[in-house]
């Protein structure tokens, strides 16, 4: 599974996110990896999961962008948010119970 985490240069708050994005996926076993994208580059086809704070969804280019897939999360540094929002994407899925 890949996951991109988008952000305003891909330098800062993606890193926060896909390191928390893998402390949630560990005990699940679940192979993954994490890309991370600025918000001006963002390829929507490379990619299963799309994870943005909603600060930046308000300046993503939304058109054709794949609605099912993302996660837009209030905060970027609540993990419990993000593990909260990613299981249940999950669990739509199918990928975990």
């Amino acid at each position: 599974m890949i996951i991109t985490a988008i952000c305003g240069h891909a330098i800062g708050s993606s890193f926060i996110i896909g390191h928390n994005v893998e402390k949630i996926l560990k005990p699940f076993n679940i192979q993954n990896e994490v890309r991370h994208a600025d918000i001006l580059n963002v390829d929507y086809h490379n990619s299963d999961i799309f994870i943005i704070g909603k600060d930046m969804f308000r300046n993503l280019n939304k058109q054709g962008y794949p609605r099912h897939k993302f996660i837009i999360l209030n905060s970027i540094v609540d993990e419990q948010e993000l593990k909260s929002k990613l299981e249940s994407l999950l669990r739509d899925k199918k990928i975990i119970n």
